[in-house]
């Protein structure tokens, strides 16, 4: 009996200090070193669209430029609310990969030159933000088929907003996992699952930022540059896939709707490197 108990007790003792199951290596996506976008690799859209349903020019993304340029992605663009004074508007200007149901991980190597942003001084509640994130939708915990409801979004986030005590200079960095309740994922019915600081980063100042799936130890990995990994554990269901597993690499400006002069608005210019992903991931030669 006493073999037996020693026995069970070396078993738990060794299966206790097994580490965590390791996650997929990296491996170049995209170092845009050629003259134009890869259309094998990417796809662009932006949000919201330049008109409405009936043809009618909307509010949004002006100044726009998304472009290989000298070996860089080049993304840039300003973006302006509705011209009234409730609530607040999402822009995106995107570069989607093209098959990213595989993309579990997404590494870029980065620098802001510039990020401005103007306030509204007739809907003060609500900040302007210039933002350029590394984001995705990973997996659904209901297996619902309308959009990206009951999806789980991961993104890590350079922002600047138009309240910001910081130097003029300096942005913020934050990491964030959201479960969407509805199929567009807004803001106002979404469920934070956690959030993550990884600090601050100058303009012109190169920046690497990793963001990675880790589905065996039901989490989500947040990296800058060499520094320690942060995680964003969850208990929420993860094995069944999102209808829409969009993976991006995107400005994703938000600013006040405004009828105050001037009108409030952001600006963001993002220069990429490279992009990494997820081994199995990895485009063919």
């Amino acid at each position: 009996m006493r073999i037996w108990i020693v026995g069970g007790l070396a078993l738990v003792l060794m299966f206790g200090v097994l580490p965590a199951q390791a996650v997929e290596p990296l491996v170049l996506y995209d170092d845009f070193h050629g003259t134009q976008l890869d259309p094998a690799k990417w796809a662009g859209d932006q949000y919201p669209p330049l008109v409405d349903p009936a043809g009618i020019p909307v509010a949004g993304l002006l100044d726009m430029v998304r472009e290989a340029s000298f070996g860089r992605l080049r993304l840039a663009a300003r973006f302006y609310g509705f011209p009234f004074d409730m609530g607040s508007a999402p822009g995106r200007l995107r570069l989607s990969f093209m098959k990213p149901e595989v993309v579990t991980a997404i590494d870029a190597t980065m620098l802001v030159t510039r990020a401005d942003t103007v306030g509204c001084t007739s809907n003060p509640g609500i900040a302007s933000r210039a933002a350029a994130r590394l984001s995705g939708f990973f997996f659904n915990t209901k297996g619902t088929t309308n959009e990206n409801e009951n999806d789980v979004l991961a993104f890590v986030r350079v922002q600047r907003l138009s309240n910001a005590t910081d130097p003029e200079n300096v942005l913020q960095i934050v990491g964030n996992v959201t479960l969407c309740l509805d199929p567009s994922c807004s803001g106002g019915t979404a469920i934070t699952l956690g959030t993550v600081s990884l600090g601050t980063v100058h303009l012109w100042q190169p920046l690497r930022l990793k963001l990675q799936w880790d589905q065996a130890n039901h989490r989500f990995i947040f990296q800058r540059d060499h520094q320690a990994e942060l995680y964003v554990t969850y208990t929420v269901p993860d094995t069944l896939p999102s209808v829409q597993p969009l993976k991006r690499v995107e400005l994703a400006p938000e600013v006040p709707n405004c009828t105050a002069t001037p009108r409030a608005n952001a600006f963001m210019e993002l220069l990429v490197d490279k992009v990494l992903v997820n081994k199995s991931a990895a485009p063919l030669p």
